[in-house]
């Protein structure tokens, strides 16, 4: 609305309404020029960006603040690029939109001529090859306005450049609240984006003014989901294996796509279940968002493992939840923690949820998700981009835990029936309890089904090899699990005052108390890795082997 009163304004600058036109846009931009957005969305976020940057150059306004905030934003999309060249899917939007990479292309441009940034010039090609060759123009009005944005601010004498860069923040724990694993920058490589973003200390007087202006109750503001710690994408081999959720296509009671319960992320709910036939049941209910907190604990690269920790408060539940993903980059493979903490003793529901289009029991705890098929990902295209021939590829997903059941529910999902897969327990916690949920992420890949075969035979070994062991009430988990002829060791300090005893009124350090068994190992380290070969650890004073 803002850029309309501006070009209006510029066009018939004659036209009586042409000075208090110009006016009420620059009150419209004021609080958004060189601030951040509330946005988390990765279309509406789009939207935002493309306004600041139409609005700089129709209005000639520039400073090193708007610059600084362009520039995060255009390697903010950069990073998280889908092996396909699209955009993911976190918020109100869609999967690999063409409304998001039209809205993203010309302020990337832009900040490439900008910067002479070949980084950005190559996410940009990335981004335009895969909008043509897959055809996913999804809203006219953008594609003409983002694709017009794009060709007149962009300087093609810049060369491409791959990023030097493979797993990363994105970009910060404070705004972007995000990670992305990969292996590489091609369309077959490994992908993983990982958003455990939630409303945020800041932009207070206008989320306010949204909140109380428009009847959303189920997202927080803005068209932000409550998808915090939630595996937004999980693509390998050039297939999609776990998604989000998808824009809604109709209003509904039970938080149109927006609630915790249609992303893949723990859930928690007060009290104990009672005659309901499986999680999504008891955990399904109006969608209204109640607000938590999130932050970052750790993100670290190893030789052979990277890792995200990352914490959830939420004070409506009483409750803590910690989330690590664990990417075994030699074993291709993911191993995501979820560990419930309860701030007293209470009976609680909780369970780790993934849905898909198609889900299929193996064997108890183990079960097969179908990758996306071209209906999923491309209904709401205006167009239909030939398929890649290839044989149909899967996600192997077990879990392990003590106590838990499963379930698998028909939900509506992505405009039609999918299912929800859910590893939940319904119990007692003591004061100061600890429980862990391990899941095992294994892609099952391939051109032909000799060869995706022989991948589902390896996925099954590695699940057959999967062992976890808690201690001390919760309070450290160990996981192993052997690959391709490496023996994994995983070991989680949960408490993260394990390690503190009080002497002398003060708290005061201690190996000796905080030490925990992992396996082979003895650490006081909040998290330790090995495959075999070598190890690494995060915040501890000492490693023993054998």
């Amino acid at each position: 609305r803002a850029i309309a009163l501006l070009l209006f304004a510029r066009l018939f600058p004659q036209n009586a309404s042409a000075a208090r036109c110009l006016k009420l846009a620059d009150m419209l931009f004021e609080d958004s020029l060189g601030n951040w957005s509330i946005e988390d969305a990765t279309s509406y976020l789009g939207l935002w960006v493309n306004s600041i940057a139409e609005y700089t150059q129709y209005r000639g306004v520039w400073n090193f603040r708007i610059e600084q905030i362009l520039s995060y934003y255009c390697h903010y999309y950069t990073a998280m690029l889908l092996p396909s060249g699209g955009l993911p899917e976190f918020g109100d939007t869609r999967f690999d939109s063409g409304t998001s990479t039209c809205l993203s292309l010309g302020a990337m441009e832009l900040m490439a001529k900008r910067h002479n940034d070949g980084v950005l010039k190559y996410a940009i090609e990335r981004q335009f090859r895969n909008m043509v060759k897959n055809r996913t123009m999804d809203n006219g009005v953008q594609y003409e306005r983002g694709m017009t944005n794009a060709f007149v601010w962009a300087d093609d004498s810049i060369q491409p450049e791959e990023p030097g860069l493979l797993s990363c923040e994105v970009l910060d724990e404070l705004v972007g609240k995000k990670a992305v694993f990969r292996d590489g920058w091609r369309e077959d490589s490994t992908y993983l984006l990982y958003n455990y973003r939630d409303v945020g200390p800041y932009g207070k007087l206008t989320r306010d003014y949204l909140q109380n202006t428009i009847p959303v109750h189920a997202e927080k503001p803005h068209h932000g989901h409550a998808d915090e710690q939630s595996i937004c994408a999980l693509c390998s081999g050039g297939a999609v294996l776990l998604r989000d959720g998808g824009y809604r296509d109709s209003f509904t009671t039970n938080g149109h796509y927006r609630a915790d319960f249609y992303h893949n992320r723990l859930v928690m709910r007060n009290g104990r279940m009672f005659r309901e036939n499986g999680f999504l049941e008891y955990a399904e209910n109006i969608g209204d968002y109640l607000p938590v907190r999130t932050e970052k604990l750790f993100f670290h690269q190893f030789a052979g493992a990277e890792v995200i920790k990352t914490r959830l408060y939420d004070d409506f539940h009483n409750a803590d939840a910690d989330r690590h993903i664990v990417y075994l980059k030699a074993a291709n493979a993911f191993v995501v923690v979820d560990t419930v903490h309860p701030r007293a003793a209470q009976e609680m529901t909780t369970g780790v949820m993934y849905h898909a289009e198609h889900i299929s029991p193996v064997e108890p705890g183990v079960y097969r998700v179908q990758e996306e098929t071209a209906e999923g990902l491309m209904h709401f295209h205006r167009y239909k981009s030939a398929l890649r021939a290839h044989a149909q590829q899967s996600l192997c997903i077990a879990f392990a835990g003590e106590g838990v059941s499963y379930s698998m529910e028909a939900q509506r999902r992505n405009y039609r029936q999918e299912t929800a897969l859910s590893c939940y327990t319904s119990r007692y916690y003591g004061a100061d309890e600890y429980y862990s949920y391990v899941s095992l992420l294994i892609p099952e890949t391939g051109e032909t089904k000799q060869e995706i075969e022989a991948q589902r035979a390896r996925a099954l070994g590695i699940v057959h090899s999967l062992r976890t062991a808690h201690t001390r009430m919760g309070r450290s988990l160990t996981v192993q699990l052997k690959a391709d002829g490496l023996e994994y060791t995983i070991g989680i300090q949960c408490d993260d005052g394990a390690c503190i005893e009080d002497k002398n009124l003060r708290p005061t350090y201690s190996y000796e108390v905080g030490r925990a068994s992992y396996g082979a190992f003895e650490t006081d380290a909040k998290f330790l890795v090995s495959d075999g070969r070598t190890y690494g650890m995060i915040d501890g004073s000492r490693v023993d082997h054998r």
